[in-house]
């Protein structure tokens, strides 16, 4: 997937995200308040959308590239008149929503009538995108499967950042995983992963070194260039993980590093910046080429020691990313043509290139002269 625009309006909160137009390495910058969070939120929340949420009063648009090739724009917007689900949780009728595949309209919800490829569909659930509810029809399955691409790494993501918890698989994850490798002997944890979406950034370590040795090795090489004092990272397997209920359903996992002077450290007690720089690490090296990844705050919980290695391999990463950021360093090392400056107006937020320094003859440090800048300060360039 590559996302090329998009926008979203939040009626509720009176907020308005003007078209952002992104290329393969995208990194956001503004002050703080600018709305860079905000848009990191916006594009999951999209996401969500894709995957049977409703989004109360909110209404977008979004233009990629799917999985096949394709060029997709995807649109809609739900009621403000907000219900309850079983759950409680607020919920909204979808009341249009638009797909377009290379330039022709496939999918039309409007005036409560829905269409696709202007045949009549009677309504299946009014509450979520017709993307999830028909993502197994042939023509929308891509469709799915490229949202399901989009990996975002926020202050709170779990997966990424709770180094004192046990990642919880299903039975079947371990066998589907092992009969693919099995008929696949060749492939690595990438091919996997370009084929399926089930993987977070911890089960990618664990699969990859159990059948992935080429990719692990490097893998393991880089993170322990960039903390000298460790020799290898250690998986241990749980079966039959109890459940909050009880009920022994599930599998788990459990890392570990083993320091040259023989020490173990246990996965809860490996430091924050350790441990995200590994989770890190592994989106980046053991993703598909398909993935997008998102990055808010690239620099929160990462010493100054990981950020150059980090940095690197988004840089050299063969998918896009968007990461936001205030450091100095990461600001220098970009180049200003892949800077979207962020700025707010009230409730809009935009972002946009800053030609007054891509096409700036001034020797002084870039960061300098983004926050010297016009647009950086809100001022007409």
């Amino acid at each position: 997937m590559f996302i090329k625009r998009f926008n979203l309006k939040d009626s509720i909160r009176n907020l308005e995200i003007s078209d952002i137009d992104f290329t393969k390495l995208n990194v956001l910058v503004g002050t703080s308040g600018a709305g860079k969070t905000t848009i990191m939120t916006a594009l999951f929340s999209i996401t969500r959308i894709a995957d049977g949420e409703s989004s109360p009063a909110d209404s977008w648009s979004i233009e990629f590239i799917d999985n096949d090739n394709k060029e997709i724009i995807w649109s809609g917007r739900f009621s403000g008149e907000i219900d309850l689900d079983k759950e409680d949780n607020d919920i909204a009728e979808l009341i249009e929503e638009k797909i377009i595949i290379d330039g022709i309209v496939v999918l039309e919800k409007k005036d409560g009538k829905t269409t696709l490829n202007n045949n009549p569909l009677p309504v299946l659930d009014k509450y979520k995108s017709n993307v999830y509810l028909l993502r197994e029809d042939d023509e929308l399955m891509s469709i799915y499967q490229a949202m399901q691409s989009i990996i975002i790494v926020q202050n709170d993501s779990r997966a990424h950042v709770s180094e004192a918890s046990i990642p919880i698989m299903s039975k079947k994850l371990p066998k589907k995983v092992g009969a693919f490798f099995k008929k696949n002997k060749d492939s690595s944890i990438n091919d996997y992963c370009s084929i399926y979406n089930d993987l977070d950034c911890r089960s990618k370590i664990f699969f990859a070194k159990q059948y992935d040795k080429e990719k692990f090795d490097e893998f393991l090489f880089v993170y322990t260039s960039i903390f000298s004092n460790v020799d290898c990272i250690n998986i241990k397997k749980y079966n039959g993980v109890k459940k909050q209920n009880g009920i022994q359903m599930q599998h788990g996992f459990h890392l570990n590093l083993k320091l040259n002077d023989g020490t173990i450290v246990e996965q809860e007690d490996i430091s924050s910046g350790m441990f995200k720089t590994m989770m890190l690490l592994s989106d980046l090296m053991f993703s598909s080429k398909f993935t997008v990844l998102l990055i808010d705050e690239v620099e929160n919980s990462l010493g100054v020691n990981c950020l150059p290695d980090i940095i690197q391999e988004i840089k050299s990463s063969d998918f896009q990313c968007i990461i936001s950021t205030h450091h100095p360093k990461i600001i220098n090392d970009i180049p200003p043509k892949n800077w979207l400056i962020v700025s707010r107006e009230k409730g809009n937020i935009s972002a946009s290139k800053s030609t007054e320094i891509i096409n700036s003859t001034s020797h002084h440090d870039k960061f300098i002269q983004l926050i010297n800048s016009c647009i950086f300060r809100g001022e007409d360039q």
